[in-house]
């Protein structure tokens, strides 16, 4: 699991979460969730198709299903390592990660696989262009 699908997932579980509690309790909430990665706050702000899609929808749907409660929801960024509860409330859920596989990670694999088969393509031509020379 990727960094931006960790906190992807983590904004998504709070909105979650605090539309079951204003649900539940039926109670005004303002729900405030913080981040510190940039790229995740722009995606659920956005229902484009892409990575991420599944949960900007959630979101939204978590939002306006709040926004009908009369409650809000604020994705807020902070910097990075900051001393933020969130922090240490993502870092021991990334302990323990769901067993799904997200677009990122799957991009990501398939980069390293490509460099990984182009160096040993790279070797293996060096090498046959000297034992060729000797």
């Amino acid at each position: 699991m990727e960094v931006y699908d960790a906190e992807l997932y983590g904004i998504r579980e709070a909105a979650t979460h605090a539309l079951r509690y204003c649900q539940t309790t039926s109670k005004r909430c303002d729900v405030w969730t913080f981040t510190d990665n940039q790229a995740a706050i722009m995606r659920v702000a956005n229902l484009k198709p892409g990575p991420g899609q599944e949960t900007a929808v959630a979101v939204a749907k978590a939002s306006n299903a709040l926004k009908a409660l009369n409650s809000t929801i604020t994705v807020q960024w902070v910097p990075g390592h900051a001393n933020v509860l969130e922090t240490k409330l993502r870092t021991a859920w990334q302990r323990k990660p769901p067993t799904t596989t997200s677009l990122a990670y799957l991009k990501r694999m398939a980069c390293e696989n490509m460099k990984k088969e182009w160096r040993q393509w790279w070797v293996s031509k060096e090498e046959n262009t000297m034992n060729t020379s000797a």
